[in-house]
């Protein structure tokens, strides 16, 4: 039976222990000569119990004294332990000989489980064991480095907190230094979700920048060169200047000229835009793909009808308005999928396969739909903007913008891409001007500051809800009932085994009863009865009631999107809940305080999209097209950059026309009930 790990709360491994533990924890008393192994598995379990984590049929008693049971155990070995044993114990978790267990200390082992300390599980733990009891005053710095290389030992695993490098400061510092490799140590430091390494204090930053220097000339990892390209702003300790981002941009390009030379194919999912109805109803289901209607198009000439025509295309708006050339990671990509996509910075903009997918087809869609125009009606999309801020908002809202003018189109395309993009900076300050003051001065235009996108103002009142973050409970909640990471996704006790992608579809799928599920399981259950979030019937079945249900799909949306438009329905598939029932339940959840609501033009998905897309100080792997192209760099002729320019503007259209119907709406209603 395999020994008992601890990784962490949520990890989904821990219904796999129970046994074993509940064996280790009945006897634990009778274990009266345990071996290294034993002890370290007694620190594993001490963790669960400190978690409140453990088997069903342990009252709280019992368990505080298996936990003094445990401590006294793991006491007493750790201070009676010798210096040939430590060295020993090293041996067991880091050498490859086969001669190891053979000259074992019989102190440490149990003849019929020698084979077990080839076992790489507790490396980590023994570490940690060994600064938790100060073994380093059994060990010298020397006798510690004439093991580390015989067994050939990582630095990393002596990185994970500053007591190596403290006790041992030039032993850790020239093995750090030794292997160019453990620069990528260094930059895991600033990359969400991975260790945190403590770098030795005695690396001086001189040393720091040459290190860098020879892992770029190096190093085939273009993940990590393309961080030391972005310049990461975190980091403190390194001065990436102009010359060390140069190195590294001009190594990836060496790299990626090598691979496309090189390989025979590139996995694509395959994306399309037709003009033809017949084509487009033939393509394949798994295809990614829009359909732009040249004849719809022709026949339906007016601006405002091109203008929703681009407003209702697929892929651009989820069915709660909420823009959907975002990134959603919850929604487009598995937790393990993320994991393991490669190194990202703290401060990165999550991206996926399909969010470039998605977005190039947008990109192309409205390219194919810019050359529809062309041909068949001599129109741009800039002359559909045109009449969306000059003749539409003056004659249905009566509101009156600063003259808009966009390059002609005989222009150069860079010349056409930077008028786009000021274009959009003047959109920004004249919005603003219009909420505070109720008309767009142009005198006071000119001295107004461009607003940041995030803290552009609105009309509307209570607009985007999402997540309370300040809420600890609401984020366990969506833990537990969406995230596939979640311990609530299997059942292991019934006859066969279940399993579901989260715990919603387990208890929507299958007819689940409370004693199903294990007791550190339960707990978490009743947190959400607790919460209001499901019930258990007198049967001990799982369930929800109609309003639970609501809740469950408000909370769901919230889990994939990020934000709900509180004045939309949250989506089509929920179309048979109407709006008002929709915005009752929130407003109780935003007075319990799981919810809470921004007033804003763009929601935090749509501004953080944004800021990804125009400019480089939000994110350390943004686009910045805006910037380059205002901040005087020197650039070729760029489709993509323009279209880019255009759909931004198209989103700008389509935000402001909703708040000034919503409203002119909300205003109305409310004269009716007065």
């Amino acid at each position: 039976m395999e020994r008992v790990k601890f990784y962490s709360n949520n990890d989904l491994s821990l219904y796999f222990y129970m046994d074993r533990m509940k064996n280790v924890m009945e006897n634990i008393q009778s274990i009266n000569h345990p071996n290294f192994l034993d002890i370290l598995e007694f620190y594993n379990i001490k963790k669960f119990l400190k978690n409140g984590i453990y088997p069903k049929g342990f009252p709280e008693g019992k368990i505080k004294k298996i936990q003094g049971c445990l401590n006294k155990k793991i006491n007493i070995f750790f201070y009676s332990i010798t210096k040939e044993e430590i060295f020993s114990c090293l041996e067991y978790f880091f050498s490859t000989s086969s001669k190891v267990c053979e000259e074992a200390p019989k102190s440490l082992y149990k003849k019929d489980n020698i084979d077990e300390f080839r076992n790489t599980l507790f490396r980590d733990d023994f570490l940690k064991c060994f600064e938790d009891f100060n073994l380093d005053k059994k060990i010298s710095e020397n006798d510690l480095e004439n093991a580390v290389n015989s067994l050939s030992i990582p630095v990393w695993y002596f990185l994970k907190s500053d007591f190596f490098s403290i006790k041992y400061p030039n032993l850790i510092k020239n093995l750090f230094l030794s292997d160019i490799k453990n620069f990528e140590l260094f930059l895991n430091n600033f990359l969400e979700d991975r260790g945190n390494y403590v770098l030795p204090a005695n690396i001086s930053k001189d040393e720091l920048y040459k290190f860098c220097e020879s892992y770029i000339k190096e190093s085939s990892n273009l993940n990590f060169l393309e961080l030391i390209a972005q310049g990461n702003k975190d980091i403190r300790r390194l001065t990436i200047d102009p010359k060390l981002k140069l190195k590294a941009q001009r190594k990836i390009k060496q790299l990626e000229n090598d691979f496309f030379n090189n390989q025979n194919s590139v996995f694509t999912q395959s994306i399309a835009v037709y003009t033809e109805r017949e084509a487009y109803s033939k393509a394949s289901k798994d295809e990614l793909k829009i359909f732009i209607d040249p004849e719809y198009i022709t026949e339906h000439p007016s601006p405002m009808s091109l203008l929703n025509y681009l407003m209702y295309m697929d892929y651009f708006f989820n069915g709660n308005w909420i823009l959907n050339m975002c990134s959603f990671p919850n929604l487009e990509s598995s937790t393990l999928t993320r994991y393991f996509s490669g190194p990202k910075t703290k401060r990165n903009y999550e991206t996926s396969f399909y969010f470039h997918n998605k977005n190039s087809l947008i990109l192309y869609a409205f390219k194919v739909f810019q050359n529809v125009l062309s041909k068949n009606l001599g129109l741009r999309i800039e002359d559909l903007l045109v009449y969306f801020f000059e003749d539409y908002c003056k004659n249905n809202f009566e509101i009156e913008w600063l003259p808009i003018h966009f390059a002609g189109k005989k222009e150069k395309i860079n010349i056409q891409t930077k008028n786009l993009f000021t274009v959009e900076e003047q959109i920004r300050k004249q919005w603003n001007l219009l909420i505070s003051e109720g008309e767009i001065d142009k005198e006071l235009f000119m001295l107004e500051s461009t607003p940041r996108i995030s803290n552009l103002k609105r009309l509307l009142h209570k607009k985007y809800v999402y997540l309370n973050e300040k809420n600890e409970n609401v984020n366990r909640i969506t833990h537990l009932l969406f995230s596939d990471q979640s311990e609530l996704t299997i059942i292991k006790n019934t006859k066969a085994d279940l399993y579901e992608e989260n715990f919603v579809q387990l208890f929507a799928k299958h007819k689940v009863k409370f004693s199903y599920f294990e007791k550190y399981q339960q707990k978490d259950i009743n947190f959400l009865i607790k919460n209001n979030i499901i019930m258990r019937t007198k049967d001990d079945v799982i369930c929800a009631n109609k309003k639970q249900i609501l809740r469950i799909a408000i909370l769901s949306k919230l889990f994939d999107y990020g934000v709900i438009h509180y004045y939309n329905g949250i989506i089509k598939i929920y179309r048979k809940v109407d709006l008002k029932r929709q915005q009752h339940e929130i407003d109780e959840m935003l007075k319990e305080g799981l919810l809470a609501y921004k007033n804003t033009l763009f929601s935090k998905p749509e501004s953080d999209y944004l800021n990804y897309i125009l400019n480089d100080s939000e994110f350390d792997n943004a686009l910045g097209i805006r910037n380059k192209y205002l901040h005087g760099s020197i650039f070729e002729d760029n489709i993509q950059d323009m279209m880019y320019g255009l759909i931004i503007l198209a989103i700008y259209v389509i935000k402001i026309n909703e708040e000034l119907i919503l409203r002119e709406h909300y205003e109305n209603v409310e004269k009716n009930y007065q």
